[in-house]
């Protein structure tokens, strides 16, 4: 459904010059609005090329697994051999953006 401003606009119009406005008869105006436009009565919608995206980015994140598998095996791999080694101040900082991240939402 495409909303047109012009009645609108033009009752704004009539009122300001100190006329009556007139209202269409709504299934009249329906009808003539069909008539304009050489088809059916039936809606549509259009999307903005940023919820397009929005879309495309939201379907990757579902379709997404939820354990990176590289990331857990390359890890393991390193616990194993004894080499997996992290830095306090990552775990530190780690813990204090999540904190802040709470406190503000």
């Amino acid at each position: 459904m495409k909303i047109d401003d012009s009645q609108l606009i033009e009752g704004l119009k009539q009122v300001a010059q100190g006329q009556q406005v007139q209202r269409p008869n709504q299934e009249q105006g329906t009808k003539e609005a069909a008539r304009k436009n050489n088809q059916s009565a039936t809606d549509n919608v259009n999307l903005s090329s940023k919820a397009r995206q929005y879309q495309k980015i939201k379907k990757a994140a579902m379709e997404a697994p939820d354990i990176r598998r590289e990331k857990v095996d390359s890890i393991r791999k390193e616990i194993e051999a004894g080499t997996y080694n992290v830095r306090g101040e990552k775990v530190a900082a780690k813990i204090v953006q999540e904190s802040l991240i709470d406190t503000l939402l």
